[in-house]
C-alpha cells in the first residue's frame, strides 16, 4: 500500500474516531444542537400492541419497555392497547388505545414536551406537557379526549380543547380554596373533527444515496506458466448509487451500484498493454427488520437488519498470453449475497452504520468467446461509515467501503488456444461522501 493509501485510510478512520468520541461526550461536538436527538424519556409500560417510529427510521418497530425517546419520535397504540411512557422531569403521560401521537420540542420554556396528537386518547400527569392537535392530522373523523389527572398541587390545571386546528390550551388558575380531587365528571371529552387534511410525513419510506470518492486497489494473480504479478493502484473517482425502501410489514428492497477505478502496470516480468479497468458491481436485495442483540450500546439504540440477495460484477482479469505479454480483459461474475445491517444510534442528528456481506458465486463468464470459471475461496464486502442528519429528509455520510475476492480460476483463451489454471485476489477499499434523501 503506498503512503498516499494509507494517508486517506487513516484519515477516514481519525474522521470516524472523532464522530464517535462526539457522541459520547468524549470530543467537542461541532454538529451539537439544542434538543437534538437527546433522550427526552423512556416507555415505561405496554399492553398488547403499541410502536414507536424514531425521527430518522422509515419503520415502525414494536415498542418495548425502557426504549429510549427522543424529539420526533412517534407512538401508536392499537385496539385494546396501552402505551405508558415517563418524562426525564417524571411526568407520565399514557396513550389509550387507537392513539397516535407525536413528541416535538416545546414552543415555550415552561414546557419540557410539545405532544402533537394526531388521534385518540391521552392522559397526562403532570404539568411540563402541552397537548396540541396535529394541524394536518389524516382523513379521519376522530374523538380527541385528553384527561389530565390532578396533581395536588398549589394550582388546579383542567384541559380546555377547542375544535380544529384550535391547539390545546392548558388554562391554570389559583385555587379559591383547598386543592381537591376531580370527579370523573369534571373531566373534558369534546370531539374535534380533524377531516380533510393530510398526515405530513417527516420521513419518507424511499432513500436514494448518490456518493463519490476515491478508490485504492490490489491485484496479484498467479499462474504456474507466468510469474507471479501483483498491482496497486489509486484512482479516482469512485461512483456509489443506492435506491430502496421499506414496506410496513418490516420487509425491505435495496439496489445499488458501484463503480470502482483501478490500474496495472508493466512490470520487468511482464508488459501490459491498456492496463486501466473500472471495477463495477451491481446488486439487488432483500431487506428483513429483526430485533437482535443489545436494544442500546453506549446508551445509544440499536437498529438490525438481514439482507439477502444476488450480486453482478463485471471486475478485470489479467489474460496472460503465450508471447509473455497480458492483456485487461473484463470477465462477469454473478455472487448470491448474505449479509447483514446495523446501526448505532439512529434516533440522534448524528448516528453510525455497519454494513456486510459473505458472497457465494453462482456462474461466471468471460468476454467474447473465451471461457472463465472459479473456485471460492473467500468473497466478501462491507461497509462502516457516520451519517449526519442535514433536514429532515436529507443526510449527509462518510463512509469506507472494500471488497475482498480470493478464488482459484480456469481461464480458456479460444484465440491463444491456451487454458490458463491460478488463483488470484482482488480488493479495493473506498473513502466517499455520499448524499441520501428520503421521499
Amino acid at each position: 500500500m503506498d503512503k498516499k493509501s494509507t494517508a486517506i485510510i487513516i484519515g477516514v478512520l481519525a474522521i470516524l474516531t472523532w464522530f464517535l468520541l462526539m457522541d459520547l461526550g468524549m470530543a467537542p461536538n461541532l454538529f451539537k444542537r439544542k434538543r437534538a436527538g437527546y433522550v427526552i424519556g423512556n416507555i415505561t409500560q405496554v399492553q398488547n400492541t403499541g410502536q414507536q417510529r424514531r425521527n430518522t427510521d422509515l419503520y415502525w418497530l414494536d415498542a418495548r419497555i425502557e426504549s429510549s425517546l427522543s424529539y420526533y419520535d412517534s407512538l401508536v397504540t392499537l385496539d385494546d392497547s396501552q402505551l405508558s411512557f415517563e418524562l426525564t422531569d417524571g411526568t407520565q403521560i399514557t396513550l389509550d388505545e387507537n392513539t397516535l401521537v407525536i413528541l416535538e420540542p416545546p414552543e415555550s420554556h415552561e414546557r419540557n414536551l410539545k405532544l402533537v396528537l394526531i388521534r385518540g386518547d391521552v392522559r397526562v400527569k403532570g404539568t411540563s406537557v402541552a397537548v396540541v392537535a396535529h394541524p394536518e392530522a389524516s382523513n379521519l373523523v376522530a374523538l380527541v379526549e385528553v384527561k389530565r389527572e390532578p396533581v395536588v398541587e398549589p394550582k388546579k390545571e383542567v384541559a380546555i380543547i377547542r375544535s380544529k386546528p384550535k391547539p390545546i390550551v392548558v388554562a391554570s388558575r389559583e385555587p379559591e380554596a383547598e386543592p381537591e380531587e376531580l370527579e370523573p365528571a369534571a373531566i373534558p371529552k369534546v370531539e374535534a373533527r380533524l377531516d380533510e387534511v393530510k398526515v405530513k410525513k417527516h420521513v419518507g419510506p424511499w432513500w436514494a444515496w448518490v456518493g463519490l470518492g476515491f478508490n485504492y486497489s490490489y491485484y496479484s494473480q498467479t499462474i504456474s506458466s507466468f510469474s507471479d504479478s501483483a498491482y496497486q493502484s489509486f484512482r479516482g473517482p469512485s461512483i456509489f448509487v443506492r435506491l430502496g425502501r421499506y414496506f410496513l410489514n418490516g420487509f425491505g428492497f435495496d439496489f445499488s451500484f458501484k463503480d470502482s477505478p483501478g490500474g496495472v502496470s508493466s512490470s520487468t516480468d511482464i508488459a501490459v498493454s491498456d492496463g486501466e479497468y473500472h471495477w463495477r458491481a451491481v446488486s439487488l436485495e432483500g431487506l428483513k427488520q429483526f430485533e437482535f442483540g443489545p436494544k442500546t450500546v453506549f446508551g445509544m439504540p440499536t437498529f438490525f437488519a438481514a439482507r439477502a440477495g444476488l450480486q453482478h460484477h463485471f471486475m478485470p482479469f489479467i489474460a496472460a498470453q503465450s508471447s509473455g505479454e497480458a492483456q485487461i480483459r473484463q470477465n462477469t461474475l454473478t455472487l448470491a449475497s448474505l449479509g447483514f445491517d446495523w446501526m448505532l444510534g439512529q434516533s440522534r442528528k448524528l448516528h453510525y452504520e455497519v454494513q456486510g456481506r459473505y458472497q457465494y458465486p453462482i456462474s461466471a463468464g468471460a468476454s467474447g468467446s473465451n471461457k472463465f470459471s472459479v473456485t471460492p475461496s473467500f468473497v466478501f464486502d462491507g461497509s462502516v461509515g457516520a451519517v449526519y442528519k442535514l433536514t429532515e429528509t436529507t443526510r449527509l455520510g462518510a463512509f469506507w467501503y472494500g471488497q475482498w475476492h480470493n478464488y482459484s480460476f480456469k481461464y480458456y483463451d479460444t484465440n491463444e488456444g491456451v487454458e490458463n489454471l491460478g488463483s488470484q485476489v482482488l480488493f479495493y477499499s473506498n473513502a466517499e461522501l455520499r448524499l441520501g434523501i428520503y421521499f
